[in-house]
């Protein structure tokens, strides 16, 4: 993840305006490299080609930003106390490390927690979140 982190900027830019900038070649072997021994990927690495590195880069931003929301949840809520009652009743969760509230804008608050492990795991997430979205 700190590796793919640096390139963050390119990943967005490719999912979100189908456009990015070339990160030059030896963070493109990087990305690949990445991909070959985290998903198997089996293209070869193409870098003078533009549809070629897009692909490689919106595949990797495809899965860093999935694997970035399982890293933390953050909840909205209207009120203070809302937002301290849902840090009161999760923090006895095991798989829980840390929850802290914060001022969202004038009027609302958020809190964010974080897995004791590297992620949280599908089950523990809808322990979490219930019906709500994750806004991380």
């Amino acid at each position: 993840m700190a590796a793919l982190a640096k390139h963050e900027r390119h990943y967005y830019t490719i999912l979100n305006a189908d456009y990015a900038s070339n990160p030059g070649p030896a963070a493109l072997r990087t990305i690949h490299s990445i991909l070959v021994a985290a998903v198997d990927w089996k293209e070869p690495l193409n870098s003078s080609c533009n549809h070629c590195w897009g692909r490689l880069l919106r595949t990797a931003g495809d899965l860093y930003f999935k694997q970035l929301k399982r890293n933390k949840v953050v909840r909205y809520f209207k009120t203070s106390a809302e937002a301290e009652a849902y840090i009161e009743k999760i923090s006895g969760y095991p798989f829980v490390k840390s929850a802290s509230k914060y001022m969202r804008n004038r009027s609302n608050y958020a809190v964010q927690v974080t897995p004791r492990l590297a992620v949280f795991y599908e089950e523990e997430m809808t322990a979490l979140l219930g019906k709500a979205k994750n806004q991380a």
